[in-house]
């Protein structure tokens, strides 16, 4: 309605003035024939006839003027229009980016949680025969990498060289000892890591500023077993690939709960950084 207003107000202002160019040229035609006689008068009249002239060009630069001002306000309106244009596109590129990083995230999770799952139905579907390996009663699910930890733990334990105060010495010594465990047991050992490593791989690619709360989860999914065995078996030379990512999502923050006796022995092998 403002904008309708304004373009009615200047569309009278243009034809007023065009009626009152328009009025004085016809009643300077009226005057010139009513008040001036003879060819003398007439040239006389004539020389000071420029005088309107010069009025008629005023109001031409005027009608000039007006039309000047007529398209600022029209290009005024026009950036204006613009700045609104531009607000908006950027108002719409913001809350397309927020809805592709909730797209994003979405779709991280959904994989991530879908991952885990399969993770812990692989480890529920660890069997070993009764008899198997030492093992008289056998043993199911978590209860195998309990077993496998249980044989990695004794092993390196009852080696003298873990009390070395030289770091590669007791490094070694971890790895030697678990060459030495069954490869049937390694073969559990193995599977576990490689499909916690795909886990954790994914977690890093994305890289989401709340990266923590999803490495929290995944550290409540483990037992004390859990944490020793990760903590032993990123020292071998077989298990080098997942250190670096044991240490950057802090995988060993409940070592210490898990067997005490160790603690001290391997913390050294590790940055600080493992243990939050």
């Amino acid at each position: 309605m403002k904008k309708f207003l304004k373009e009615w107000k200047n569309l009278l202002i243009f034809f007023g003035m065009i009626a009152l160019v328009v009025g004085l040229w016809i009643g300077s035609f009226y005057w010139i024939k009513d008040h001036v006689e003879g060819a003398t008068n007439a040239g006389v009249f004539g020389d000071q006839f420029g005088a309107v002239n010069a009025l008629f060009s005023g109001l031409a630069f005027a009608g000039l003027i007006y039309t000047i001002l007529l398209q600022r306000e029209e290009l005024q309106a026009q950036r204006e229009e613009l700045g609104y244009t531009r607000d908006e596109i950027k108002g719409q590129k913001l809350e397309l980016k927020a809805q592709n990083e909730t797209l994003a995230l979405q779709r991280f999770e959904n994989s991530f949680f879908s991952m885990l799952s399969l993770h812990q139905n692989m480890i529920e579907k660890f069997v070993i025969q009764p008899g198997s390996f030492g093992i008289p009663n056998g043993a199911v699910g978590k209860d195998v990498l309990s077993r496998c930890e249980s044989k990695f733990t004794k092993s390196v334990s009852n080696n003298s060289g873990l009390k070395d105060s030289n770091i590669f010495v007791r490094g070694n010594v971890i790895n030697d000892e678990y060459s030495k465990i069954d490869s049937g047991l390694r073969n559990f050992i193995k599977v576990y890591f490689r499909s916690l490593h795909g886990i954790l791989l994914s977690l890093k690619k994305h890289n989401f500023t709340n990266q923590s709360l999803y490495a929290d989860i995944i550290k409540s999914q483990f037992t004390d077993s859990e944490v020793l065995l990760i903590s032993l078996y990123g020292l071998t030379n077989e298990g080098e690939y997942i250190k670096s990512m044991i240490e950057d999502f802090q995988l060993l923050e409940f070592f210490q709960n898990a067997k005490g006796n160790l603690y001290h022995d391997i913390c050294s092998l590790y940055t600080s950084k493992a243990f939050a």
